[in-house]
């Protein structure tokens, strides 16, 4: 897996402490249908090391910072991927309903797209 370093210029790093929580996710999908029952549960991040000062967020990392994606996660994400448009995510950075409603809304788009392209 390929690790990508992120500074304050390109405006991750100042996102660091309200993204703690996404880096400790897991996340499960479930089906129940007839006589079956089928589940997946995947770690977002496997380990990473993070390099921040709460005090002086704006100082320069000493260290570069890293995260590893779950390995169940990267293969989910890399097969079945989602075009987002990254202007549109910049334009929409200070809402979090926004963005959900955003990623929601190009998944459905990018699936019903496929699925006529099936048939």
């Amino acid at each position: 897996m390929e690790k990508r370093k992120h500074d304050a210029s390109n405006g991750v790093s100042s996102h660091v402490p309200s993204r703690r929580a996404i880096f400790n996710a897991s996340i499960s999908f479930e089906y129940t249908g007839n006589d079956r029952r089928q589940w997946i549960n995947m770690e977002v991040t496997s380990q990473g090391e993070m390099w921040w000062d709460f005090k002086q967020p704006a100082q320069q990392d000493l260290f570069a910072s890293w995260v590893e994606l779950g390995e169940k996660f990267y293969e989910a994400i890399i097969a079945h991927p989602v075009p987002l448009d990254m202007r549109t995510l910049q334009a929409l950075k200070s809402s979090s309903l926004a963005l959900d409603i955003y990623a929601w809304l190009a998944y459905r788009s990018h699936r019903v797209n496929r699925d006529k392209k099936r048939l």
